[in-house]
Order: structure tokens, then C-alpha cells, then sequence
């Protein structure tokens, strides 16, 4: 980049702070919106004070009205889904800076433009590139958008039944062969049992709200459902039962339906992860106060101590990278307008908080040997493989020998509401058993 380019580019910029710097930061950053009796419960996240039709305007004057009109479309999904990641609790801004990873497939299926018009939304100082890396499908961009923008307020922008079909004819329909493996555990066909007498009503989806890009993941896994191809398996990686329920978007769960109607309830065990972490303490104190901590009312804040100022959210995102993350410095952007900086993994909010409680047990993880190689290193493998060991294998035994209904989702499950609390008792026990401790379980 040249001296004249560069000025250019840093002009720009600071022309671009200025602009925004006219409009007033909102807390929460969600503006409340209605959604009108003609629109459907599908909605964009868009920046308020952004408009992509004289983005387009702006860059494409030359390009015909449909390319124009391409763009703002486009613009609209992806950067919906990228605020849909950074929005946390109360539609306030999340604590922690979100990337999301999107695949160039994904993109190339919006439209086929889609690395020009990045490259607007970059040029623009809408869109961010926050790391590029290796992942098991290839080389993968991680994208954010400018948290500044979202500052200035974001609406939700309800689509009509058009704009929907629209949607809907850029992504698979939910059909192709059932995954489901021949070769499975007896307890896999207990949970396929259970499936096959759980439904998702027709018109259901219609009576959800949903972003976009959710939207879009969810559709496939209802049709896909309805048709009974669950693709129910095991993996060989980490030992984690897979389903269609398991990696939809969570407002499917909502929409599943046992025999009779019968809504399930579901139970998410807190800090699940770090219950198969307790192996690394070798202090026997920090050990000790561990389990006292994974027992706590909020086990993320106890770990911590109940540091000040800081959310139960902004930990429990922070504590993925603790747990997995890179150990080696990472160049990101770190918030400042003007500057580019380091975030070393020990500057983690998580790992400073916990650190101070238990500094042995962090110097340890500290030391693993992870890196971005693989999105699953083989260290985080173990730990789900026995996660899976407890969730899927021992409780899904247990349960499949008293009658109970009960299907895994990871480090959470389905259940019944008149079953809830026995299932909770067999999850503990497992637990004791396993790990020795006892998870706090939070029904949903």
C-alpha cells in the first residue's frame, strides 16, 4: 500500500468516526420495534443508523438497480447474523467481543458477489476481519461487526411473506438421505425411540420469532424432522451424541412436541466442562473449593470469585477460551478506534478472575498445548468424550432401564416436566460417581 493509499484510507476513517460520533450511544442497544400485521416473526438486525441502499448508491452508481438492491439484500442477512451473535442478556451489548465464522459457501449461496461486497462492508467500516485460520472445512474468516455502530441502536426489521420465500430459496430445504448410522449403541435407539414418538406440528414455526439467519438453520431441521430423518449418531471424534434437535438453533426445541402435545422441559447442567477439568487440580485445596464452587447457585461467578463489575455472561464466554482456546497471543482488534493490539490468552477476563482464586489450577491450563491447528484439539476432545460418557452413555442407560424419557443435548437434555426432577437426581448421581461432584442443574 502506497503512502497516497494509505492517507486515503486513514482520511476515511477518521471521517467515519466523526460521522458517528454525532449519534448518542444506547443502553440497551436493542430499540423496542412492533412487528406489523402483514410481516411474518422473521426479522433483520440492523444498525440503526446504517442504511445499505446508499451504501449501494455510494459504490455501485455505475451498477444497475438489481445489483444495487443485491447488495442491500445481502448486506442485511450477513450483518443481522453477526449482531445476532454480539447481542447478549437484556438485548444489551455482549461483554465479550463476538466473531462469527462464515464459510465462503455460506456467503456464495446469499449471492455470488459476496467477496466484493465484504469488501465494501469493509471499506465501510461496517465490517471487521477478525482472524483468518485453518479449520476442519478449510481456510476460515472470522467476521464481527463494528460494536461502535451497534452502540448507536439496532432494530429489528420484520420481513413480509415475499421476503421470506426469498429467503428460503437461498438454502437447502432439509432434504437429502437420513444420516442416521447403521452402527449404534443400544442406548442411541432408545433416544431414536423417543424421537419417533416426538413430533413438530405443521405451522408451528409460523408462531416464532426468529433472526434471519436462524431462521434459515432452523427451517431445514424441521422439514428434515418431519420427514423422520433424524441423524441421530455418534461421533468419532468426541464421543458426543448428534442430532438434528442437537445442532438446530434452540427455538427448535421449543417446537418439539412428545405424544399427546406434551412440551418438553430442559435442563442444562452449570459448568458442565470444568466438573472433567477437576483431574488438572493437583492442589488439593484449590480441588476441594472446586467442587464447593460447581455446587454454587452460579457456579461461573463463584469460580471467580463475584468479581465486581463483571457479568455472569462476559465469564461464561470468556471461560470457552480458557477451557479450549489458543494459548499463543492473537492480533485482533481490541476496541480502540485507533489501535490494533495484542490479547494474550492470561488477559482473558476469565482466566485474570479465576487465576487470583485457584493459581495453580490456572498456571496449569495455561500450559496446555492447544492451538487453532484444529477447531477440536485433542485435550478438548477427551473432555467431551467424557462428557458424552456421563450424559449420553451412563444417564441414558439409567433412564432408558426406568421408562424415563430422556434425550442428551451435549452438557443439557430433553425432558418431561412430570420427569424433570427424577432425571436430575440420575444426572447428579452420575456425577458423584464420575467426577466427584454434584452440577447445579438450571430447567429452561
Amino acid at each position: 500500500m502506497n503512502q497516497k493509499t494509505l492517507q486515503k484510507k486513514w482520511d476515511d476513517h477518521r471521517a467515519k468516526k466523526r460521522w458517528m460520533e454525532q449519534f448518542q450511544d444506547r443502553t440497551p442497544v436493542l430499540i423496542p420495534s412492533k412487528k406489523k400485521k402483514e410481516e411474518t416473526g422473521v426479522y433483520f438486525f440492523t444498525p440503526d443508523i446504517l442504511d445499505y441502499t446508499l451504501i449501494a448508491q455510494k459504490h455501485f452508481s455505475k451498477r444497475n438497480k438489481t445489483f444495487r438492491e443485491n447488495f442491500a439484500w445481502y448486506s442485511a442477512q450477513f450483518i443481522s447474523q453477526l449482531i445476532q451473535a454480539e447481542l447478549g442478556e437484556k438485548d444489551a451489548l455482549a461483554e465479550v467481543e463476538q466473531s462469527k465464522e462464515i464459510y465462503s459457501l455460506n456467503l456464495k449461496k446469499m449471492n455470488r458477489n459476496y467477496s466484493l461486497f465484504n469488501e465494501v462492508l469493509i471499506s465501510e467500516y461496517v465490517l471487521e476481519v477478525h482472524s483468518l485460520h485453518d479449520a476442519d472445512e478449510g481456510k476460515c474468516i472470522e467476521y464481527g461487526i463494528d460494536r461502535n455502530l451497534m452502540k448507536k441502536g439496532v432494530r429489528r426489521r420484520y420481513l413480509s411473506k415475499d421476503e421470506v420465500s426469498r429467503l428460503t430459496a437461498e438454502f437447502d430445504d432439509g432434504g437429502g438421505p437420513d444420516k442416521t448410522t447403521r452402527s449404534r449403541p443400544r442406548v442411541v435407539d432408545y433416544f431414536l425411540e423417543i424421537l419417533n414418538k416426538t413430533t413438530v406440528p405443521m405451522g408451528a414455526l409460523d408462531r416464532v420469532e426468529v433472526e434471519a439467519g436462524r431462521f434459515k438453520r432452523l427451517l431445514p431441521c424441521v422439514k428434515r424432522f418431519q420427514r423422520g430423518k433424524f441423524d441421530a449418531m455418534i461421533s468419532p471424534t468426541e464421543g458426543r451424541f448428534h442430532a438434528n434437535y442437537t445442532y438446530a438453533p434452540s427455538e427448535f426445541r421449543g417446537l418439539m412436541r412428545y405424544v399427546g402435545g406434551v412440551k418438553f422441559v430442559e435442563g442444562d447442567v452449570a459448568g458442565c466442562h470444568f466438573h472433567f477439568l477437576l483431574d488438572e487440580m493437583t492442589d488439593d485445596n484449590e480441588r476441594k473449593q472446586m467442587v464447593k464452587d460447581l455446587a454454587a447457585a452460579d457456579p461461573y461467578l463463584a469460580m471467580c470469585g463475584h468479581p465486581a463489575g463483571v457479568s455472569r455472561d462476559e465469564l461464561k464466554q470468556s471461560s470457552h477460551l480458557f477451557k479450549f482456546g489458543t494459548r499463543t497471543d492473537v492480533r485482533r482488534f481490541v476496541g480502540d478506534w485507533d489501535a490494533f493490539g495484542m490479547l494474550p490468552y492470561r488477559e482473558g477476563v476469565f482466566y485474570r478472575h479465576l487465576s487470583a482464586k485457584y493459581p495453580v489450577f490456572a498456571e496449569n491450563m495455561a500450559s496446555k498445548p492447544i492451538s487453532h491447528a484444529k477447531h477440536r484439539s485433542d485435550y478438548a476432545c477427551e473432555v467431551m468424550r467424557r462428557e458424552a460418557k456421563v450424559m449420553v452413555h451412563i444417564v441414558g442407560t439409567r433412564c432408558m432401564d426406568e421408562g424415563l424419557v430422556y434425550l442428551p443435548i451435549h452438557d443439557g437434555f430433553l425432558t418431561l416436566p412430570r420427569q424433570f426432577g427424577r432425571v436430575c437426581e440420575i444426572v447428579g448421581e452420575a456425577f458423584r460417581a464420575e467426577c466427584g461432584s454434584v452440577p447445579q442443574i438450571r430447567r429452561k
